[in-house]
């Protein structure tokens, strides 16, 4: 796996020129998809991570006799960390209110889920859906697993007082993946879904 990753990042020995001077390659983080370039001059504290993709761009610029002002400018912007989901809807139980008013408030949320979710689908279907998509939507499933065997009272409790393992997995997809420190590509649908909407927001 590690031996087909690296073929698909650029070659090493080729240097970045820019206004500023030439980077040389220093190494490459294959998990985090970063290529590591410094200065000719300067020491490794000046390490500048780019993502290959923008390595590819820089090399075809030189190529063509252009340069760059800074490396900097193509510098990997880090996404932001998205929330661990522990207590996600800001508390735990749902004790706030008596019994008659807690169950009102779960089955308006039962009514409300295919009056939203059908118009979300009917926009969505015709949608071009390939490879990428499925490997995505393989890792977010994987993300989902974590949440439920990490943080789910209901299953933790399950598998720890002694419950049928099986029947209590039994919710959890069947195919899955995880990724080492997976980033989605910048600018990618991918990268707006982490920016817009997996934060920490107010909805209401």
């Amino acid at each position: 796996m590690y031996l087909d990753a690296i073929k698909e990042f650029p070659k090493g020995n080729l240097k970045l020129k820019t206004s500023k001077g030439t980077a040389a390659y220093i190494k490459t983080d294959v998990f985090k998809k970063q290529m590591w370039y410094v200065y000719e001059g300067e020491t490794n504290s000046g390490l500048i991570p780019v993502h290959p993709d923008r390595v590819r761009e820089i090399l075809r610029m030189n190529k063509e006799g252009e340069k760059p002002h800074d490396l900097v400018e193509f510098k990997e912007i880090a996404v932001a960390k998205e929330p661990d989901y522990t207590n996600v809807v800001g508390q735990d139980d749902l004790n706030r209110f008596d019994f008659e008013t807690s169950f009102a408030l779960m089955r308006s949320v039962g009514d409300a889920y295919i009056p939203a979710y059908r118009p979300i689908v009917a926009r969505r279907k015709d949608h071009e859906y390939g490879d990428r998509e499925r490997q995505f939507q393989l890792y977010r499933r994987g993300r989902y697993v974590e949440f439920n065997l990490v943080y789910d009272r209901g299953t933790l409790f399950g598998l720890q007082s002694g419950g049928r393992t099986e029947s209590i997995l039994m919710s959890l997809p069947p195919l899955v993946r995880w990724d080492y420190d997976w980033h989605p590509q910048p600018d990618s649908a991918e990268s707006e879904l982490y920016r817009k909407f997996l934060i920490h927001r107010e909805w209401l």
